[in-house]
């Protein structure tokens, strides 16, 4: 089955990022299948182009057993409308561009989204191919634009999203979510009955196989100082946005009134880290240490060197639908016990039993909680994370969510041939 998988920002294990279809296309091809990830060249999270030199538009390289075919986009610094740019000229190269056109037929085409201009295309490409349409859905924009971004219901992008989401859930064959109660959210939106599939994300063993890479010195002080206090190391990898709620752990502040048992190292970039920076500096958190940003196989070294692992949340609606965070799967993966300060429509950590839930936003709650962690035999912390890593080998290990991929593509398949989808375009 030769499958092509078009997702815009789609990572590779050597950047820091989550490498879902990465993992899924190695296993595709470790069952026999022909996968290929399409994805643009210019790296997001460093605002860098990444992987072709001057002069190239595209490339196919086999990047660590998947095969990837690499597409160039115009580069941005900040959300401007050049992003806007980079994610149309993505979606017009899919659909138009020379590289897929020298391709074989695929058996199918699954469009991940967001950002959803990339998923769109790659709907009306399979109408032109004549194969079904599989649409995969990661995060629920613009909806979380609107809810966690503040954007409004009626601004022209969110207008124009809302109207391309409808296409692609009326015209899939069906639609794959890592969010386990989204299906009425895209019943709402025009999917059919018994179209949706729940994939959540997961590990790639082989990834956590590759060599660990020494911290930087600023990140291996904190940790040694850490060490040396005694203090009970909570740690924090990933982005440092809005949504990530990490102002929670500096309202910390306000109910301390001694020197805590703990230590939060919160690691990473995004929209919110120079605010942290200074409401940190203004509010004299010296229970705090925001480091910049790591690789993914340093990653691996500070979970390795923590006590503990945060997860956050802001409360926002739209996280009602679920949660299926690559974070959250590393921290379990690493063996780690979590504090899980969020409110979701499901909850990873209580049902493996590889943590403390609390109420996000609430200080004493999390303090509590903290100070429990620290308090309780270092045993019990180990024997938490254990649980997490069972929990997340069962039930998120790519070995076993491939296989339920496979076969959900080729179900798709199956129903295209006995129901194809009209061979027109779907109307704008």
């Amino acid at each position: 089955m030769r499958v092509w998988i078009v997702n815009q920002n789609a990572y590779t294990p050597e950047q820091s990022a989550g490498t879902r279809h990465y993992a899924l296309a190695c296993e595709l091809r470790r069952l026999g299948h022909e996968p290929l990830v399409v994805a643009t060249s210019f790296y997001h999270k460093a605002r860098v182009e990444a992987r072709l030199r001057p002069g190239e538009t595209w490339k196919f390289e086999d990047v660590l057993g998947a095969p990837f075919l690499w597409i160039r986009t115009p580069p941005y610094k900040s959300n401007s409308p050049r992003r806007i740019v980079n994610w149309l000229v993505f979606a017009g190269r899919v659909y138009r561009g020379p590289a897929l056109r020298s391709l074989p037929k695929p058996d199918v085409i699954v469009g991940s989204s967001p950002p959803p201009f990339g998923p769109w295309a790659a709907l009306h490409l399979a109408r032109r191919l004549g194969c079904p349409f599989v649409y995969e859905v990661r995060d629920l924009w613009p909806l979380t634009l609107v809810q966690c971004g503040g954007i409004s219901r009626r601004h022209p992008l969110v207008l124009a999203m809302a109207a391309v989401e409808r296409q692609m859930c009326r015209g899939c064959t069906t639609a794959v979510s890592l969010l386990p109660l989204a299906e009425p959210y895209l019943r709402s939106r025009g999917l059919r009955e018994g179209a949706f599939v729940h994939i959540p994300n997961g590990i790639h063993a082989g990834e956590w196989e590759r060599p660990r890479r020494d911290l930087p010195p600023e990140h291996l002080a904190v940790f040694d100082r850490c060490r040396a206090e005694g203090k009970l190391t909570v740690v924090y990898v990933g982005a440092q946005g809005p949504a990530n709620a990490l102002d929670q752990v500096l309202a910390l502040s306000g109910v301390l009134r001694d020197d805590p048992p703990y230590h939060f190292v919160l690691i990473g970039d995004g929209a919110s880290r120079q605010r942290l920076l200074k409401e940190s500096a203004a509010r004299r958190c010296r229970f705090v240490s925001l480091l910049p940003r790591i690789s993914k196989d340093q990653a691996r070294t500070a979970l390795d060197l923590a006590d503990v692992c945060l997860f956050s949340l802001r409360p926002d609606p739209v996280f009602e639908f679920g949660v299926s965070s690559n974070k959250l799967f590393d921290y379990m993966m690493a063996g780690k016990p979590i504090l899980f300060a969020a409110r979701a429509g499901n909850d990873p950590v209580g049902d493996a039993g590889a943590g403390i839930c609390t109420p996000p936003y609430d200080p004493q709650a999390l303090d509590e909680a903290v100070r429990r962690m620290a308090g309780c035999d270092a045993m019990d912390r180990v024997r938490m994370g254990e649980r997490g890593r069972q929990y997340v080998l069962a039930h998120h290990d790519w070995t076993r969510l491939a296989r339920f991929y496979a076969e959900t593509l080729e179900t798709a398949v199956a129903k295209h041939k006995a129901a194809p989808l009209a061979a027109s375009e779907p109307e704008t």
